[in-house]
């Protein structure tokens, strides 16, 4: 078969046999296009980018100005323009600075050099600091910033509203900030963390990565071994399917960070001098129904497709406050995880990196965290288990129906289940008045 029949049979099978043309061109109706990426890639192949598509009339216009000769061909991220700007929010969107607010747990009084750590990165967005209830010194924060700050007063008016029984209290502050935003994306980082570098020694801009990841598709149901198709120099994989490669929403980002290890207590007791230096320049999508430890130290999310599933639930008898005492965020990311996979949203992890400042004492902390490490081994086949039903349309929905599985196959198996699950409906109800609320304020 010749070039020329080649194209001309192609063309008719993504235009459903509905074309006509000649040396010139081809024109008919579209109703592949839909099928997204599939379409935009073989067109692209074959005739490079003279193509114009009528999203309304659904009618494609193919210019061939030379059917025989060498055309540059085109792929995988760099289709995206294809069909034209209009069709650009099936694969990616523009973030707006004020689309994001920047939640920051403040457990240490003096934010000073934190802040300024991060003004050029922060300084054009709305900031959110939550005071650990706990803290009794006045926070101080350097001006030039457009910052709102909860204390241990607005969370005693606002959660005392609802009377829910939840705890704001060590780096849980940080679900009130989730809580009181009112945009649509959240990036949070830990009064802890500061810029990190690259390997090239550049101060890596947390808060863009994060928005790159969101605002990018995710691609879950098929893993690529190039990670991130969408990022600049990659692609997708030979054998990836097409009618995969549009991906789906990112709903979650999960940072990493350098210098204090990522470890659990009993790891980090055997190794005190390990530190985390290995920095990888990748980003990749946590296939679906695989599970990932997720830490609210660096992490961003939509909060309006996952921000009901990120709560402070699980709680340790005799908790403390810093990460290696507490597993409520890996607790929260699992639900978090399960409701992306259920809603079909995706989750990345990678990029961005920020730096670790602050350690604690493994052998204390690992006194208050060994009821989680076994504890851990009843959450994992739970969480593998968990099957939502169709009538799940929200996060909310999800959370309550994850809820009740917990209360009725875990709740038997330590009390602290049972809290959980509790708390999981009290954060529902708490979440929903606030937003309640906050419509309510915005008509008035």
């Amino acid at each position: 078969m010749d070039d020329d029949n080649f194209i001309d049979d192609t063309l008719e099978w993504i235009l459903g046999g509905q074309c006509s043309g000649d040396n010139e061109g081809f024109i008919g109706d579209a109703p592949r296009l839909e099928k997204g990426h599939e379409t935009r890639e073989s067109l692209d192949i074959l005739l490079g980018k003279a193509i114009s598509y009528n999203p309304c009339s659904e009618v494609l216009w193919v210019r061939v100005p030379k059917r025989s000769g060498s055309r540059e061909r085109s792929f995988g991220s760099s289709l995206i323009l294809v069909l034209g700007p209009e069709l650009e929010y099936k694969m990616s969107y523009t973030i707006k600075d004020d689309e994001v607010d920047i939640v920051i747990a403040a457990l240490h009084s003096d934010l000073t050099s934190f802040m300024e750590e991060w003004r050029p990165i922060f300084s054009r967005f709305h900031i959110i600091i939550v005071k650990d209830p706990d803290l009794a010194d006045d926070l101080k924060i350097p001006g030039g910033f457009n910052v709102n700050v909860y204390t241990k007063s607005d969370l005693d008016r606002f959660v005392g509203f609802t009377g829910a029984k939840l705890h704001f209290s060590g780096y849980s502050c940080r679900y009130f900030g989730y809580l009181m935003s009112r945009k649509k994306y959240i990036i949070s980082v830990d009064d802890d963390c500061v810029p990190a570098r690259d390997d090239k020694d550049l101060v890596i801009d947390a808060a863009a990565q994060h928005i790159t990841n969101l605002s990018t598709p995710a691609t879950p149901f098929f893993f690529n071994t190039l990670y991130d198709p969408f990022r600049p120099g990659t692609d997708f994989v030979r054998g990836y399917p097409f009618s995969l490669r549009n991906g789906v929403a990112c709903a979650l980002s999960c940072g990493l960070w350098l210098n204090l290890a990522d470890f659990d207590a009993p790891t980090q007791s055997l190794k005190p001098k390990a530190r985390s230096s290995r920095y990888v320049d990748a980003v990749l999508t946590v296939p679906t129904q695989a599970l990932l430890p997720v830490s609210g130290v660096n992490i961003a999310f939509d909060r309006e497709l996952i921000g009901p599933s990120l709560f402070p639930a699980l709680r340790l008898a005799g908790e403390g406050k810093l990460r290696w005492e507490t597993i409520e965020d890996i607790w929260c990311g699992m639900c978090a995880k399960v409701v992306c996979d259920h809603l079909g949203h995706g989750v990345k992890s990678g990029l961005p990196y920020v730096w670790r400042k602050e350690g604690g004492d493994a052998v204390e902390s690992l006194r208050k965290e060994w009821e989680g490490v076994k504890l851990m081994e009843e959450v994992l086949p739970f969480f593998q288990s968990v099957r939502l039903p169709r009538s799940a349309v929200t996060a909310e929905d999800c959370v309550l129906e994850i809820a009740g599985m917990v209360k009725e196959r875990l709740g038997s198996v330590n009390p602290v289940f049972g809290g959980a699950a509790d708390r999981m409906v009290e954060w529902i109800r708490l979440w929903k008045a606030v937003v309640s609320e906050s419509t309510t304020s915005k008509a008035v």
